[in-house]
């Protein structure tokens, strides 16, 4: 899988335990229109998605978490893998 993107936010000790989490988030394309949400808690644009849970897989993930946020059904013939995004 392409890496799209990679970050550092630098907002922790460097000496703290860090852990791998992964995650699904969604484009979502509409009548020309991209599907983008606000988060209240970082102030800043996100696109819709979360963790994996351990009994499923990212596709499945992406799925349920769009549907818990967006109350929108995902076709998962529609879904289209773009790449990776790391952040540390």
């Amino acid at each position: 899988m392409k890496t799209l993107a990679s970050y550092y936010r630098k907002d922790y000790n460097l000496s703290w335990q860090r852990f791998v989490r992964i995650s699904s988030k969604a484009i979502i394309f509409s009548e020309g229109e991209i599907g983008i949400m606000y988060s209240e808690k970082y102030k800043v644009y996100i696109f819709s998605g979360g963790g994996v849970e351990d009994n499923e897989t990212a596709t499945e993930a992406l799925i349920r978490e769009v549907d818990e946020e967006t109350g929108l059904t995902i076709k998962p013939l529609s879904i289209v893998d773009f790449g990776k995004v790391l952040e540390i």
